[in-house]
């Protein structure tokens, strides 16, 4: 609910308000509260991560650095914060006239502090517990042939499963490719955060609803900042055609 409040509320619109409800009673929705997964979380987090970006620049630290501890994968996602680095310095003075580079690692360190002080303080009561259930467990974690994924289909037909390093590889490949072809804005960010962990997921050992949720969320994200997008330029088009 609050997800949905954050993206109609950027910009309110009625327009946008019904497409938040659509997105509410999507029914996987329903499905991922009913099994009681984190992603909600992570969604939740890049919803604000868009509420800034469309209303206030200078608070993207505090919810980039959320998104990336929201779950092991929104670690995958430090190198497209590349995209959002422009908004960030067009709201501060100090970063504005810079370089794209000294944007970027203005706008990085204080996302990392931001997820740094987040994670320490629980990380540090026991850091061995900590790196072993957040991280090496997942790397411990066998093949599931239950999963929505292409390795689980080749296993189903006979083929045997991919190699493990195959989804990291299609993954970089992924988000090189995003680097070159998005546009620096919330919705490059956004449409990069979906493309990658959907081929990343999509490949994997394990994927399932709670994983494609979350992707179908993020584009969502994105369709609702072109949508606004569409709607201004629709204005800005009366307008002129009133003028003549």
């Amino acid at each position: 609910l609050i997800s949905a409040l954050l993206v109609a509320g950027a910009r309110p619109r009625a327009e946008k308000a019904l497409l938040g409800a659509l997105f509410l009673w999507t029914p996987v929705v329903f499905f991922v509260l009913f099994l009681s997964w984190t992603d909600s979380f992570c969604v939740l987090a890049l919803c604000f991560v868009f509420w800034c970006a469309q209303r206030c620049p200078k608070w993207l630290p505090l919810a980039c650095g959320l998104f990336l501890i929201s779950k092991q994968y929104g670690l995958l996602m430090i190198p497209l914060l590349w995209l959002l680095a422009p908004l960030y310095a067009q709201s501060s003075t100090r970063w504005r006239g810079l370089g794209s580079w000294a944007q970027f690692w203005g706008f990085l360190w204080k996302t990392l502090a931001v997820a740094a002080l987040v994670t320490l303080p629980m990380a540090l009561w026991n850091w061995k517990a900590f790196f072993y259930s957040a991280m090496v467990v997942q790397f411990k974690q066998p093949f599931r042939p239950d999963s929505l994924s292409f390795m689980a289909l080749s296993n189903q037909l006979g083929w045997g499963i991919f190699p493990t390093w195959l989804p990291l590889v299609l993954f970089i490949a992924a988000t090189v490719w995003a680097l070159r072809r998005a546009p620096r804005d919330e919705v490059g960010f956004l449409v990069a955060v979906a493309l990658t962990l959907l081929v990343f997921f999509a490949f994997n050992k394990q994927a399932f609803v709670n994983y494609y949720f979350f992707v179908m969320s993020a584009l969502w994200c994105a369709t609702m900042a072109v949508f606004e997008r569409a709607l201004a330029q629709k204005k800005a088009d009366l307008a002129v055609v009133e003028s003549i």
